[in-house]
């Protein structure tokens, strides 16, 4: 499932290198391991507004398809702006 391609640091390496692993994120996702395992996966802050942002496109397409799936009649628009009272 993870890159094998990925830097990888200990927990340990992470802590006594900090600047570097903080380096790398702007780069690359860092894995860090305890005990030789996955942990933790570090990521840059515009990678984890992409992976939200994803997320978020997701559930709209979602919501749209379970919307579409709804038999029951669509309320006309002027009707739902009445109801929300945005006249």
């Amino acid at each position: 499932m993870y890159n094998s391609l990925v830097r990888q640091f200990s927990i340990t390496a992470a802590r006594q290198h900090l600047a570097e692993v903080i380096e790398s994120v702007g780069v690359e996702p860092v894995m860090l391991l305890k005990h030789g395992e996955p942990a933790a996966v570090m990521i840059s802050p515009a990678m984890y507004d992409e992976f939200v942002d994803a997320i978020e496109e997701r559930e709209d397409i979602e919501a749209f398809d379970v919307a579409m799936e709804d038999e029951e009649p669509n309320l006309p628009w002027d009707e739902v702006r009445a109801e929300l009272g945005w006249r």
